[in-house]
């Protein structure tokens, strides 16, 4: 067989490719637009605004940098290999990405050095020499083109990605309602910055929700539906199930709610006086607090964990599937009590007693019910439940 013959051959299926292909440049452009935004643009922000300290500039910018550029790789490759094209096989986007990993190196160092001149922009403006203005100039326009190129790759993966989603309409819906839930949250009660005791701003707040929602609850939500679909005898779905239809399934989440909100209303009264979600928002804001409460908790406690714990439980071990649901029900009611325990400390209770009935009325017992009724009626059901909760202590409290 002749040279020109075997140039002229179709690659196959299982080739490795020689390039690292848009699976690789997204995992990469991530990376370093991660380490960028978080070590560079976010801290010059901060700095610019009197917000964070400006001794130790270099460091915080190079530890925020690392992890923004390592939460990129791995967002990014996620991202490239969903949107990987059709002439990409599994293999060759998993050999693309092992590839990208070396070319992050030279990359993310390039994007070092920019990130430094753009966290020290306050320090440019405040000794006003040309080499620091150069500098400063030359590192926000080269992050500004990072960034950029990260954005039109992502754009680019994203939409392939969505073309070969067969959930794509609803698990757009949940992502979204869960940023809205998240938004109006943390613009009620504003975040701070775990590590560096910063609040964030309201601009830092819509931010904050909009990254957790891409990095965090879409990856989430992906594997959630998809472990949905694969579980058709585990009895967990996303819409309104059981005896009775919808409007049945619409009944008992409103009773489930209402009566887990009075077992806990006497928590919120004198003497305990412990305070409501959303106290002086008024009723409606009361309201659209607690049904963005509940979506998010949901979303992440049953609909995410619950349905990854029934299928790790029902792959790893011959259980039946009412076993694995109770199995769920307890890890997601433990993972809302992790939630929630830093929060329940901070509140003061005179008693460790009256700290433990709070726990088991407000949290445990909640929690149990609402994964409950997530098997037994569906995700939608638990989230009418649990709003419903939240919105009777609002308004009763």
């Amino acid at each position: 067989m002749s040279n020109a013959t075997i140039d002229t051959m179709p690659a196959r299926g299982t080739d490795v490719p020689r390039g690292i292909g848009l699976t690789g440049r997204v995992a990469v452009s991530w990376a370093v637009a991660g380490g960028i935004l978080l070590g560079g643009f976010m801290v010059a922000l901060l700095t610019l605004t009197g917000r964070m300290n400006a001794n130790g500039l270099l460091i915080s910018s190079t530890l925020l940098f690392t992890l923004g550029g390592l939460a990129g790789f791995i967002h990014g490759g996620a991202l490239g290999y969903l949107g990987r094209g059709p002439e990409s096989t599994r293999k060759q986007a998993l050999a693309a990405l092992a590839l990208a990993a070396l070319y992050t190196i030279p990359f993310m160092a390039a994007g070092w050095v920019a990130t430094g001149w753009i966290a020290m922009t306050i320090m440019a403006l405040y000794t006003k020499t040309l080499t620091a203005y150069t500098g400063m100039v030359i590192g926000w326009v080269a992050g500004a083109v990072g960034v950029a190129a990260a954005v039109m790759l992502g754009w680019r993966a994203l939409r392939q990605a969505y073309a070969r989603w067969p959930d794509a309409a609803i698990g757009t819906g949940l992502v979204a309602a869960s940023f809205a839930g998240l938004l109006v949250n943390f613009l009620a009660v504003r975040p701070t910055l775990w590590g560096i005791g910063v609040q964030v701003t309201d601009v830092g707040a819509v931010v904050a929700a909009a990254l957790i929602s891409i990095w965090i609850v879409g990856p989430a939500v992906t594997l959630a539906l998809v472990v949905v679909r694969r579980l058709p005898a585990a009895n967990l779905s996303l819409g309104l199930t059981g005896r009775g239809g919808p409007i049945a399934s619409i009944a008992v989440g409103l009773v489930a709610g209402l009566i887990m909100g009075l077992v806990a209303l006497p928590f919120h009264v004198p003497p305990m006086g412990v305070p409501v979600l959303g106290a002086g928002a008024g009723a409606l804001g009361s309201v659209v607090l607690a049904v963005s409460r509940a979506l998010v908790d949901e979303v992440l406690l049953r609909l995410v964990l619950m349905t990854g714990a029934v299928w790790l439980v029902l792959r790893w071990h011959p259980m039946h599937r009412e076993e694995a649901a109770v199995v769920a029900v307890v890890v997601s009611t433990a993972a809302q009590l992790a939630l929630y325990l830093p929060g329940i400390v901070s509140i003061g209770f005179p008693t460790a007693l009256a700290a433990l009935g709070y726990t088991v009325a407000a949290v445990i017992v909640p929690g149990l019910v609402f994964g409950s009724v997530y098997y037994a009626r569906g995700f939608t059901t638990a989230v009418v439940a649990d709003a419903t909760a939240l919105i009777a202590l609002a308004l009763l409290a």
